[in-house]
């Protein structure tokens, strides 16, 4: 995975941003310091492979852009949310979210999807999952197209008063579809209590 340069440079020129990173095998990264968009510390040092991004005092600069951030609690949900989706998509790559001083959501990186519903929803819930795996051919401008649908559905058992437990990914990107909504839902149909949501 790969971070988008335009969108680092943007987070930068608006924010206090701390980049370390290293690739793998090479004994020393880099570490830098920016502020405003500017490189203020640039230095060497030893780190294990992968990189660590430090957002501080978004928007500090820019006062009209601050007035429309919600609540803190309510930024550092969406947060937790998006970085959540991507740990379910990759589960291969280990994820470590801090919110000021507390971690939270720290996955493996073992390329079990399992492990990471663990991390996300917690152990309770994941005992009570099933794993959905199969596939078919389907046809795109009359050329057969292997389609494959996997990953995990709860038991009746595990349900929630809103559909925000509901992630979908086509090709490991995270979508919003009513129509898989409404088929997930369909499926549960008689095996749910009025107003709960698998």
């Amino acid at each position: 995975m790969v971070f988008r340069g335009e969108a680092l440079a943007s987070i930068a020129a608006v924010a206090q941003v701390d980049v370390t990173t290293s690739i793998q095998g090479e004994p020393v990264g880099d570490a830098l310091t920016l502020e405003d968009g500017i490189v203020v510390r640039h230095i060497q040092q030893a780190r294990p492979h992968g990189t660590t991004i430090t957002v501080r005092n978004l928007f500090r600069n820019v006062p009209a852009r601050l007035k429309f951030l919600k609540s803190t609690a309510t930024e550092n949900s969406h947060i937790a949310s998006v970085v959540s989706q991507y740990a379910l998509a990759y589960p291969e790559v280990k994820f470590s979210l801090r919110i000021d001083v507390r971690t939270a959501l720290q996955t493996s990186g073992s390329d079990k999807l399992l492990d990471v519903i663990i991390a996300v929803y917690g152990l309770e819930t994941a005992r009570k999952m099933l794993e959905v795996n199969g596939g078919e051919v389907g046809w795109q401008a009359g050329q057969a197209v292997p389609i494959t649908v996997s990953g995990m559905v709860g038991a009746p058992a595990v349900n929630k008063t809103g559909r925000d437990a509901l992630n979908f990914f086509v090709n490991r990107r995270v979508i919003g579809s009513r129509l898989l909504t409404r088929a997930v839902e369909e499926a549960y149909q008689g095996l749910l209590m009025q107003g709960r949501h698998p």
